[in-house]
């Protein structure tokens, strides 16, 4: 006896432009409730590999199931990338063709109590007699179920997500794990405004620190 099924099939043609097509699928979820975002805008960003510019943009919306398909036109050189907004918090993914792309947001809190920096590592570098390089390495874990967002601190003034204690003096000059404008430099730390979803993340920052006597004090202040 042979038992009916059925299967998907997802063809990709080389075109004689050089252009590939192939359909693309998301499949948009809350995983914070675990229901499926039905009718939800979602973009899909065609990007350039090298540059890492936006080539082109296609908008709509998943169906009543969470789910989104496109025919996409795009050469080797280029990726795609699902982009979605909630709750005020950008969430964007790498999609491949061929297979179902689950594509996570969640809800959000101010309130940091499910998000520890499980490691920090501190690697300093001698540059001359007057100046040290610091590479500060921190892997920031979210154990909860919502996107830690910023909050308002009363004594800086200012939003924050995280307040990173650095040495006084400190001259930011390397960041990795989120763009410049997700950062503030203070006299003692650094202000970060990078959302936090679930899971482990690394950032890097690395910054100088200049003495005219070539003593450095190193002594980290909590705010």
């Amino acid at each position: 006896m042979v038992k009916k099924g059925f299967f998907t099939l997802i063809l990709v043609f080389l075109l004689s432009d050089g252009l590939f097509a192939a359909t693309f699928e998301v499949f948009l979820k809350n995983g914070t409730t675990g229901a499926p975002m039905a009718e939800y805008p979602i973009r899909i960003l065609l990007v350039d590999k090298k540059s890492g510019g936006v080539v082109k943009t296609f908008e709509g919306k998943t169906d009543n199931k969470g789910i989104y398909r496109e025919d996409i036109k795009h050469k080797e050189d280029t990726v795609l990338y699902s982009l979605i907004t909630y709750r005020g918090v950008k969430y964007q993914y790498p999609i491949e063709s061929g297979s179902r792309n689950k594509v996570l947001v969640y809800e959000i809190t101010d309130q940091p109590k499910d998000t520890n920096i499980p490691g920090r590592t501190i690697i300093i570098s001698p540059q001359d007699e007057h100046t040290i390089q610091v590479y500060d390495i921190l892997l920031i874990e979210n154990q909860g179920n919502k996107t830690l967002v910023e909050r308002f601190n009363d004594k800086l003034d200012t939003n924050q997500v995280l307040n990173v204690p650095v040495p006084y003096g400190y001259r930011l000059n390397q960041l990795q794990g989120m763009s410049a404008e997700k950062i503030r430099t203070y006299g003692s730390s650094l202000i970060t405004l990078e959302h936090i979803p679930p899971g482990k993340r690394e950032y890097i920052f690395g910054y100088l620190i200049r003495s005219d006597t070539g003593l450095f004090n190193l002594e980290y202040f909590l705010l």
